[in-house]
């Protein structure tokens, strides 16, 4: 009886122990998927931020332009060349 009892109590501890391995790696396995989730969005986010700075820095070029090639226009009226 002392036997079985002990069996018994083997399967139990087997069958938690490989319960609590199953739970560790579907939280490992969860753990990974989230932080790869979260690095993707980080680095779609440093992108973005990049993309807005290029645009940001056109706009900024094309202004310029524009103001110069009004400067220009102007200097070729007042010269009565335009």
């Amino acid at each position: 009886k002392a036997d079985r009892a002990l069996k018994k109590i083997s399967r139990e501890r087997e069958h938690w122990a490989r319960t609590m391995f199953r739970e560790k790696a579907a939280m490992d396995y969860n753990s990974g998927m989230y932080n790869a989730y979260q690095r993707g969005r980080e680095e779609a986010r440093l992108v973005i931020e990049e993309k807005a700075r290029v645009i940001e820095e056109k706009d900024r070029v094309i202004e310029e332009r524009d103001r110069e090639n009004q400067e220009l226009r102007q200097k070729l009226r007042d010269a009565g060349l335009e």
